[in-house]
């Protein structure tokens, strides 16, 4: 018991000192940091002249283009570094005639009964070709959405440097008969291309100001009383004046999120999900940004169909046709926004979740839903296009992960089972995850404040910064360092003392692993570093994987077998010899177990407003820590079943690498080593 409250009172230390560091970092820091998250200036995107190509109309008064031009928004759009690079925003707001009178754009129409496929009704349509059009029919622009690469963002760029297209947002005002003394100025957004999670071609956005008026004369006297920013199929409200509405110039500042183009009040990461499934994932507004001021091209009250504002008319889809959310998008005049303006904004929300950088440590649930949103958009897109492939590809997933299953399940079983038994002891191990957890996420805030205010104080950018090295997960990698060559060490040294009917002693386990814990995190050094030459060959990346899985004992031969740096790989291979599936099997059981319930229950708690997304990922984090010790109990388990059917099969004189099947047989007479109850005082 002495040498339990000494580990507890220096695990609680150690907290309290990283707690007390976090809040000491200099205000200096902070501020800088402030400043630099504020919104960067940079040109805008190549091929965005400075002429439009829309004539103005003649049915707009005087007042309604000055009341469009007077909130004319300005938009940050992620910067994108090069062209054709998968990060950044590669589309910026632009003027339909992108893609009228083009020769390369096609009209069709919807298949009837008999016809093979989607007939062609014209070539390079006008403006006026689509007025006579309905639902069936859909705009086809050169390319395959579903299989994008760059092709529409080298055709955008061709088109708007050919037509001399400055970045432009169309202006709608409306009003609703139902809702008398109500004016909605609206801006509307056109892309070519939205490259979210439910890519499809063109995309229609917008915004909206409602003012507590009844004409355009009026709304100019008076400041808008709500703004509505769309946001997949929903969107959200605010009132004006609101700290979180931004302005300048007397311009709305939107964030258009990069592929989805949902617009947001400020920059952050967004947990998006709309109505009917539409644009689950996670919407990425935050810095790098590019400033692109837009202008407003105003849209008659009254459309003439032989006129230049003809295509508000058209009663279509602006993109090739696609089953679900990768169809193209409905023309805005066929849209509740449009017809509804007042009333389409009752049931939007009050607020948008923004995904915390530094609130929690592991797998946060924001993350999670992130990662599980943009797998599942590209194997739905991918199910489009490769049905037999991807399908194929899930239902050997799923044999595999029900055949890690079943290979493990004992493990887990007798790991669960001895932890609820020995709690108290391994409790203590949950506290020192909690202090290595909350130590690594104080130095990734501490490295990401350093490197804003690095770019704040100096134009030169190093060849590799702090923040890579944060955003190319040097974090997690440090965590799950700490975690094996800290952590682990005890609860292997703590199991082993239990499978030997010895009475748990955690503070004497940790003495006893603090001796070899510079072995071990020497072995597994030696061990990465021979992984990662062997990955940049790029050929041997097979080879190291197969290793890696080989080598994942090596802290356990330490312990256990008392190791060396260097033999430590070449025991943990020899124990797990000729039962490498199973090993695999420990692997995956280690990642899902560890990985999956802390931000599974956080995401589940979000989506249900039962606690708040900062909440949600401290939750998670301490699922985290409760279950970390089952995946490393079971692993000891696992290691030390192996070395008792090696001494089995030698003392019976058979090899030690049989075919699976008898494996498989011998594993099941020889049960795990059983989780006996805590020895009495």
């Amino acid at each position: 018991m002495n040498n339990q409250r000494y580990v507890v009172r220096l695990i609680a230390v150690a907290f309290l000192l990283t707690l007390l560091a976090g809040e000491l970092v200099p205000m200096a820091v902070t501020a800088a940091a402030q400043d630099a998250s504020s919104v960067a200036s940079t040109p805008v995107p190549a091929g965005a002249a400075s002429s439009a190509a829309i004539p103005p109309s003649t049915t707009v008064s005087a007042a309604e283009q000055a009341l469009a031009d007077k909130y004319v928004p300005i938009a940050y759009l992620r910067t994108q570094p090069s062209d054709c690079s998968p990060e950044g925003e590669r589309y910026i707001p632009i003027a339909v005639d992108i893609t009228l009178n083009n020769p390369e754009v096609k009209l069709r129409r919807r298949k009837h009964k008999g016809e093979a496929s989607d007939p062609v009704v014209k070539v390079g349509p006008s403006a006026q070709d689509l007025v006579a059009s309905d639902p069936s029919y859909y705009i086809d622009l050169p390319g395959k959405s579903l299989e994008p690469g760059c092709g529409y963002e080298k055709w955008s760029r061709k088109r708007i440097a050919e037509l001399g297209l400055t970045p432009s947002v169309y202006a709608h005002i409306a009003t609703q008969p139902d809702r008398p003394g109500k004016l909605a100025l609206q801006y509307w957004f056109y892309y070519a291309f939205d490259s979210f999670n439910n890519s499809h071609e063109s995309d229609w956005e917008m915004i909206q100001l409602t003012f507590d008026a009844s004409t355009p004369e009026e709304a100019l006297k008076q400041d808008p009383t709500m703004l509505s920013y769309a946001q997949h199929s929903g969107g959200e409200n605010a009132d004006w004046g609101d700290d979180n509405v931004l302005m300048e110039d007397g311009h709305l500042v939107t964030f258009p999120a990069e592929g989805s183009h949902a617009d947001y009040y400020q920059d952050a990461i967004w947990l998006a999900w709309g109505e009917d499934g539409s644009g689950f994932g996670c919407d990425q507004s935050q810095e790098e940004l590019t400033r692109v001021p837009l202008k407003a091209i105003v849209i008659p009250q009254e459309i003439d169909p032989n006129g230049p504002f003809a295509w508000a008319l058209f009663q279509g889809r602006w993109g090739e046709y696609h089953p679900w959310q990768f169809n193209g998008p409905k023309s805005p005049n066929m849209s509740g926004r449009w017809e509804k303006p007042i009333g389409w904004t009752d049931d939007l929300r009050s607020a948008s979740y923004p995904v915390p950088h530094t609130s929690t440590f592991g797998v946060g649930p924001g993350q999670f839903f992130c990662v599980l949103s943009t797998l599942g958009g590209n194997a739905a897109k991918q199910v489009q296009v490769y049905p037999q492939l991807i399908l194929g590809a899930v239902a050997v997933v799923i044999v595999f992960l029900l055949l890690s299953t079943i290979l493990t399940r004992r493990y887990l079983g007798a790991a669960i089972r001895l932890y609820i038994r020995n709690l108290p002891t391994f409790l203590l191990s949950a506290l020192l995850i909690l202090a290595v957890g909350a130590f690594t996420t104080w130095i990734e805030r501490l490295v990401k404040q350093q490197a804003l205010v690095h770019r704040v104080t100096s134009d030169a950018e190093p060849a590799i910064s702090f923040a890579s090295l944060v955003n190319d997960g040097s974090i997690g990698f440090l965590l799950q360092f700490m975690l094996i060559g800290l952590v682990a060490p005890g609860v292997i040294a703590a199991t082993v003392e239990i499978a030997n009917h010895e009475r748990p002693d955690y503070g004497q386990s940790v003495r006893h692993s603090l001796r070899n814990i510079p072995t071990i995190l020497g072995a597994l050094l030696y061990n990465y570093l021979i992984l990662f030459l062997m990955s940049v060959t790029i050929i041997l990346i097979p080879l190291a994987i197969y290793r890696q899985i080989q080598w994942a004992y090596s802290p356990h031969a330490v312990l256990i077998d008392g190791a060396g740096v260097r033999s430590a790989r070449h025991v943990s291979r020899d124990v797990i010899k000729g039962d490498w599936l199973r090993t695999l099997g420990m692997a995956v059981l280690v990642t899902l177990v560890s990985g999956i319930p802390g931000p599974l229950v956080g995401l589940a708690l979000i989506l249900l407003n039962a606690v708040s997304l900062e909440v949600a990922g401290y939750i998670s984090s301490l699922i985290f820590a409760m279950v970390y010790p089952i995946t490393i109990i079971a692993t000891t388990l696992y290691y030390l079943q192996r070395k008792k059917q090696h001494a089995e099969l030698a003392a019976e004189g058979r090899a030690n690498n049989p075919p699976f099947w008898a494996r498989l047989r011998h594993s099941r007479q020889s049960e795990p080593p059983a989780a006996p109850a805590p020895a009495q005082p």
